[in-house]
């Protein structure tokens, strides 16, 4: 009975000690929705655009800001689906690569394109990472930098560009990074059997 009780315990807990210097919490899961309200007085029905945004973001582990990037966003976990008076699209840009965030916005915004229209508006997202909670009052800096559809220009009054989001929210949420739960699965096995292999030769 004492054999399997620690038998027990050492497989609850050896995985967690095994693994617990090997997970580096460098990554965060980004969660972004905004919306767009229709300034065009004429307008009394679906007068709003919504956009929901959820990626990895890598944050760059070395603190000496003159580095380079701030961090990347893992295009390959990007998703974004949009609604309303723009229509309904989503993401059509790379599927894979890593896209710089330097905290210059206006230089490497993540960039969103209306699918639908032969005239695309382009949406922008800057400060892309963690710190997005620290820009625009706590809010993710998100704006049409360019609107050139039939539908955004009847729903705007002139200049076109950089028409910021109504209101905005996001969540920043670390993720152990490069580990995958199989990944932790198998080594805690591994680990485990390790241990007992070493208990027994001793």
């Amino acid at each position: 009975m004492h054999r399997v009780l620690v038998l027990l315990l050492t497989l609850v807990f050896l995985p967690v000690l095994c693994r617990a210097d090997s997970i580096d919490v460098v990554n965060y899961q980004i969660n972004i929705s905004a919306t767009w309200i229709e300034t065009n007085p004429a307008c009394v029905s679906n007068c709003t655009e919504n956009m929901n945004i959820s990626y990895v973001f890598e944050l760059n582990t070395n603190p000496n800001p003159t580095s380079g990037a701030f961090g990347w966003v893992d295009l390959s976990t990007l998703k974004e689906s949009s609604s309303g008076f723009l229509g309904s699209f989503a993401f059509t840009g790379s599927t894979s690569g890593l896209w710089e965030d330097d905290l210059e916005p206006s230089v490497d915004a993540l960039e969103f394109h209306n699918s639908l229209s032969a005239n695309p508006d382009e949406i922008d997202l800057g400060q892309m990472g963690p710190g997005l909670t620290n820009v625009r009052n706590g809010s993710p800096d998100m704006y049409i930098y360019d609107c050139f559809s039939e539908t955004c220009l009847n729903a705007y009054s002139p200049p076109y560009q950089y028409i910021q989001a109504n209101s905005e929210s996001s969540t920043a949420v670390p993720v152990p990074a490069g580990d995958s739960v199989w990944i932790l699965l198998v080594s805690a096995i591994a680990c485990t059997f390790g241990f007992f292999v070493k208990q027994r030769s001793a």
